[in-house]
């Protein structure tokens, strides 16, 4: 029985499941000890902030130095590139900048500060607590014709923010940057390997073997590949959880679960789209590593995607990574329903491929 021959030939190439597993492990280990120390850094200590101060004003230049006084405030330079990349690359934790006509903004109830910041939830929150209590005090004060004292928001009680939301999406991110790699790579590395095994003989010859009509013969070896890939992405998707548990981070089981599955299908049609490139099974090998290492790059498993130019985003909406990447993190609107169709489109585009390229091959073999 192919099912059978094929989860023999999968015990055999255990070597690429623990590779795998080994890799998820590191990474999710790096990223959830890096987001112990980011959440640690926001419960009332000094922030990181670069300023640029439009307005000049003695109103806003008493704001910068209320800032100066109780965190870490630093000019932008604009020699080292857009302001964005430079939050991201030297650990700023957000760019404010005062506009001009910084008081009569306020007095209006219009934005009088505009901020960028960091992609944790956390530090937004913490931010804008800390502004607005210096706006809202300092809007009370001209409207009830005071003289503005800085000094009695050091009076108040220390306030130490929570904000279980953004502990959630910033854990998620992580998760997702992690497994969508290690499943991605997973799932390339080991079909393949089973599949190199599986075709020495080639197809032709192994239907000719087979008391299976071609059409059956094609539908069990596809559920073998459907199988193998769900062990893989079983024991990925335990270890994802475990760590959740562990580290007690809220998570919606489901949604991550069943997108994960239907990225792990596009991710067994893209097999299928690669194994006839090559009969060697070592070139196959080298060729699934470069490319999901270039889909992980661009689709901001290896670094967030505020740093990438719009290029390389664009092509990167062209792999199902991109996608498990939004879903999980909410991002852009991206609905549960969409992402399915997408994925589900991906998968029959790879299979489409792969079933011109193996026509393609064995009109070449038989010729």
């Amino acid at each position: 029985m192919i099912i059978k021959c094929y989860l023999k030939l999968l015990k055999a190439n255990r070597t690429a499941f623990a590779l795998s597993i080994g890799l998820l492990v590191f990474i999710l280990l790096l990223n959830f000890s890096s987001q112990g120390k980011m959440e640690e850094a926001y419960t009332g200590e000094k922030i990181h902030l670069v300023v640029d101060d439009q307005d000049k004003s003695k109103d806003s230049k008493e704001f910068l130095t209320y800032l100066k006084k109780k965190h870490q405030v630093q000019a932008l330079d604009p020699k080292k590139g857009p302001i964005k990349n430079q939050i991201y690359l030297e650990n700023f934790d957000a760019h404010l900048v005062i506009k001009e006509k910084f008081l009569q903004h306020l007095q209006k109830n219009e934005p009088a500060v505009s901020i960028s910041f960091s992609e944790s939830n956390m530090v937004k929150s913490y931010i804008r607590l800390i502004i607005d209590r210096y706006l809202v005090l300092k809007k009370t004060s001209l409207e009830e014709g005071k003289v503005f004292d800085p000094n009695i928001l050091d009076q108040e009680v220390p306030t130490q923010l929570v904000d279980l939301s953004g502990n959630q999406k910033v854990n998620i991110s992580h998760l997702s940057r992690a497994s969508g790699y290690v499943l991605l790579l997973g799932i390339l590395l080991a079909l393949i390997g089973i599949e190199s095994d599986f075709t020495r003989k080639s197809v032709q010859e192994r239907i000719a073997l087979s008391t299976l009509s071609k059409r059956k013969f094609f539908i069990q070896h596809y559920i073998s590949q459907g199988i193998a890939a769900l062990i893989l992405m079983g024991v990925i998707l335990a270890m994802d959880l475990f760590m959740c548990q562990l580290k007690g981070v809220p998570i919606n089981w489901e949604l991550f679960i069943v997108s994960s599955l239907l990225f792990g299908l596009a991710a067994i049609a893209m097999t299928n789209a690669l194994l006839p490139l090559s009969p060697n099974k070592k070139t196959l090998m080298a060729l699934a590593n470069a490319i999901s290492l270039l889909i992980a790059f661009i689709s901001g498993s290896m670094i967030p995607l505020e740093l990438l130019p719009h290029q390389i985003l664009f092509l990167a909406k062209l792999f199902p990574l991109y996608y498990y990447h939004q879903v999980l993190n909410d991002q852009a609107g991206l609905s549960f329903q969409s992402y399915a169709t997408i994925q589900i489109l991906f998968t029959l585009v790879y299979l489409l491929i792969a079933y011109y390229l193996h026509q393609k091959r064995l009109n070449r073999q038989l010729n």
